[in-house]
């Protein structure tokens, strides 16, 4: 009990480093913080995200796409009801071309949390992007109208063009 008492700990301190990393962007940072850091005891942050999750966001953002689709892979088996595992994973999804389960991931993304708006947009571009306009509408008229959310705004004026002309 010492020893996972220790690592618990130990993890703690890793996941206060894991957390200022990402609030400062500083994504380089936080793959070699992840990377030094080895708990089996400790899976989960304090909020119940995996935090192999961090890790894949960093390499997200960093542009080490198939690096983080491995890590956001892993998140979801850590935790399979996460919605910002499945929305990030669907993205990947998305841009690895796999549409259908995106969209899966999505739905089950928007079912946990009806009002996810990052979701609900992300579904709505995918379906956009594959010619389903009137889905794309429907989905993106979910999302609460901010004229400072500019995904939304980009999303929602394309899909209005291209339904205005069908």
């Amino acid at each position: 009990s010492v020893y996972v008492g220790y690592s618990r700990v130990a993890g703690e301190k890793q996941v206060r480093k894991i957390l200022i990393t990402r609030q400062n962007q500083e994504w380089s940072e936080l793959v070699k913080i992840f990377d030094s850091f080895n708990s089996k005891f400790y899976q989960l942050d304090h909020t119940g995200t995996p935090l192999i999750w961090y890790r894949g966001v960093a390499n997200f953002s960093l542009n080490h796409v198939e690096e983080a689709f491995g890590d956001f892979k892993k998140a979801y088996h850590n935790h399979p009801n996460h919605v910002h595992v499945l929305n990030n994973l669907a993205t990947v999804y998305e841009l690895r071309n796999n549409h259908e389960q995106a969209i899966n991931l999505y739905i089950k993304a928007i079912n946990i949390a009806p009002k996810f708006e990052d979701a609900l947009i992300n579904l709505s571009a995918v379906y956009y992007n594959s010619g389903q306009y009137q889905k794309a509408y429907k989905t993106i008229r979910k999302v609460r109208y901010d004229q400072n959310n500019s995904k939304l705004l980009f999303y929602l004026d394309r899909i209005q063009k291209k339904i205005k002309f069908q």
